[in-house]
């Protein structure tokens, strides 16, 4: 399973798209919302999130909601 974690907030990625053909069970899509200045959007600030985003950093460490409160 990959986990798909975006933001449209974030101009350096997007949601990855699923081509015809490819199985799409095989990908969790997660769109996070980050609230930044359009400044911080347009020179690439808002990609920094993903490292201190609470959800990502539960999913990388593999804990569950339960687990880490």
């Amino acid at each position: 399973m990959w986990l798909d974690f975006y933001s449209n907030q974030d101009w350096l990625c997007t949601k990855t798209p699923v081509t015809e053909g490819c199985d799409p069970t095989k990908i969790s899509h997660r769109k996070l919302k980050f609230t930044l200045p359009l400044s911080k959007q347009i020179n690439g600030q808002s990609h920094d999130n993903y490292f201190i985003n609470e959800e990502v950093l539960k999913a990388v460490l593999n804990l569950k909601a339960s687990e880490y409160i």
